[in-house]
């Protein structure tokens, strides 16, 4: 018997064309996808005035639409809108870059209508056309427009951002912009901008009440702002936010700091303190700035206790690496060792463990584990599941007492949906068990199996799911 040949491109080729013709005109009659992209093909075969043609009309015809999209409807038309873009990049992008941006801005505007017209709720269909924002970048820096007449087209576009596609519209085009075009697009969100102010209320766009309108024409004020360089356009695009946020406030430390002003940074950061009030809101952000500005004014005293400060708060990592780096050799492996006594004696029990394996002080970690395991909540299967995986090769005792609280508690807790892992946990247990030469003070893997036995006996689901692994 002759061996069934595999479906590949070159083994559907040895059919010839006028065989593949039929079988795809067959399908075709059926499947409206293929029947469009076989007609785009076509299209493209004819000469790119064809294509732009066909798709301009094609994108007309979707635009116009209004009828609400079943799930299976949306997903031909996301299949659909890929292939187009794909189309319009590869094929006209290479032939005709100009007729290529103003397809592409045409595609970016569907996205009103077309989100309209369904239930997007894991946002698919929006990354469709937010994946369109990148090429707009390129084929513009291809294409012969004006970068005025570009500046305008940015704008249209970023006025209408209701769903957030073109949130990165400013960076991608920044290169074709340039300058001119940069400065072109701040006059008019400047002059829009006056308008919105003198329309709503004076109390509109303050910390206590928010536009939307106002607060998307500052958002594109500050990205134009960082795509020039210019700090102080950064600060009067902020002019609408309360000053005294700490978030806002770190935003443009920063930016001061790399424009060489670290005092006027460290002034900014004053007015705008974490507190108890504020309910510490981003301190982390805020300290970061604040020690990039005093690192900046040679205070580097203070920036070390900062970094030690939030390190211990908040058990950062990346805090005590900076800190250590900046310390004399020797020196910092005795710091070391005191930031770890110290997360050793920390009361928050798992976030001192989550700390020890991703330092990583495997040891500790283990000791900690070994010396507390009634404090393991075998409800954080995903701090303490790696955790296991990663003691597990050295220190099998920790590594078991995490899999034994994992299992208690959903067995406890009679959490069916968590059996199959349970019933996991006990076979690598059982491999554990092997390697274990001395239990110590904790129950044997065969007195843990006993007092499950005993304890959990009507949980036959449980049971049997082990019985099956």
């Amino acid at each position: 018997m002759a061996r069934r040949p595999k479906l590949t491109e070159a083994a559907l080729a040895k059919l010839g064309a006028k065989r593949l013709a039929a079988l795809l005109m067959s399908e075709a009659a059926t499947n409206r996808n293929l029947k469009r992209a076989l007609q785009l093909e076509l299209d493209s075969a004819q000469g790119v005035d064809l294509l732009v043609n066909s798709i301009t009309k094609r994108l007309g015809v979707i635009d116009d639409a209004t009828s609400e999209l079943s799930t299976n409807q949306a997903r031909e038309l996301k299949t659909e809108l890929e292939r187009i873009h794909a189309t319009i990049v590869e094929r006209v992008g290479e032939e005709a870059p100009d007729a290529a941006l103003d397809l592409l801005w045409r595609f970016l505007d569907l996205h009103q209508s077309v989100l309209e017209r369904v239930f997007d709720r894991s946002g698919t269909m929006a990354d469709v056309f937010r994946a369109a924002v990148p090429d707009l970048g390129q084929i513009s820096a291809k294409a012969t427009i004006a970068r005025e007449h570009l500046a305008a087209d940015v704008m249209n576009t970023l006025m209408t951002n209701e769903y957030g596609i073109a949130d990165e519209l400013i960076p991608e085009l920044a290169e074709a912009l340039g300058h001119d075009g940069l400065k072109a697009l701040q006059a008019m969100l400047l002059q829009s901008r006056d308008q919105r102010r003198s329309q709503v209320p004076p109390r509109c766009g303050r910390a206590h009440h928010y536009d939307h309108t106002l607060a998307r024409q500052n958002l594109a004020l500050q990205a134009v702002a960082d795509a020039l360089g210019d700090v102080d356009a950064y600060i009067d695009a902020q002019s609408d936010r309360d000053p005294t946020n700490p978030a806002f406030a770190s935003k443009i430390a920063i930016r001061l700091v790399g424009a060489g002003r670290a005092e006027e940074a460290l002034a900014t950061l004053d007015a705008a303190q974490p507190s108890k009030k504020n309910g510490h809101f981003h301190e982390r952000e805020w300290t970061d700035a604040r020690i990039a500005a005093l690192e900046a004014l040679k205070r580097d005293d203070e920036a070390q206790a900062l970094r030690w400060h939030i390190f211990a708060k908040e058990l950062s990592p990346t805090h005590l690496t900076a800190y250590l780096k900046r310390l004399p050799d020797f020196d910092d492996v005795e710091a070391e060792e005191r930031a770890l006594d110290q997360i050793a004696d920390d009361p928050r029990f798992h976030g001192a463990l989550w700390f020890f394996v991703n330092w990583p002080a495997l040891p500790r970690a283990a000791r900690l584990v070994e010396d507390y395991p009634d404090r393991l909540d075998g409800d954080l299967y995903q701090l303490l599941n790696p955790a296991a995986q990663v003691l597990e090769g050295r220190h099998p005792l920790a590594a078991s007492l995490i899999r034994r609280s994992l299992v208690t508690f959903t067995l406890e807790n009679a959490r069916s949906s968590r059996y199959g892992h349970a019933a996991r946990h006990i076979r690598e247990l059982e491999a554990l068990d092997v390697s274990i030469g001395d239990y110590g003070r904790h129950e044997t893997h065969d007195a843990f199996m006993d007092r499950l036995k005993l304890e959990h006996a009507r949980k036959h689901g449980f049971w049997s799911r082990l019985d099956a692994t």
